[in-house]
């Protein structure tokens, strides 16, 4: 199942993991490397096969808001691109490392105030 299929149920897990990625630009290479999961469980998600354990899950949900916030406030290509790029405001980390380390409102932080006009 593509990411677009899995994507038009919002309302389950795999939907909103889906859609989220989707709307962020953010592939299944770049969903690995942001969720600490092999590939096979990331499919097994995507396809509704099992459901995360409840810390897997409670990173994934923090990974899906972040790509949300994303979508809201750049272009798929645009989004992707800030999120792996090195970044002057983490004093050069890269987003998707901040989010990896848990640092999920950091990241969240920089995009509102990039969506109320403060480019950082």
């Amino acid at each position: 199942m593509t990411l677009t299929e899995v994507g038009q149920s919002e309302t389950t897990f795999a939907g909103r993991l889906a859609a989220a990625a989707l709307g962020s630009g953010v592939g299944l290479v770049d969903l690995e490397r942001l969720l600490p999961v092999s590939e096979r469980t990331l499919r097994r998600w995507l396809d509704g096969e099992t459901n995360p354990r409840p810390r897997d899950r409670e990173r994934a949900l923090e990974v899906i808001v972040v790509l949300e916030e994303l979508a809201r406030v750049f272009k798929p290509e645009g989004a992707a691109i800030w999120l792996f790029a090195p970044n002057p405001a983490f004093d050069f980390a890269k987003p998707a490392d901040l989010l990896t380390e848990g640092r999920y409102l950091e990241v969240i932080g920089a995009i509102e105030a990039m969506g109320e006009g403060v480019f950082v």
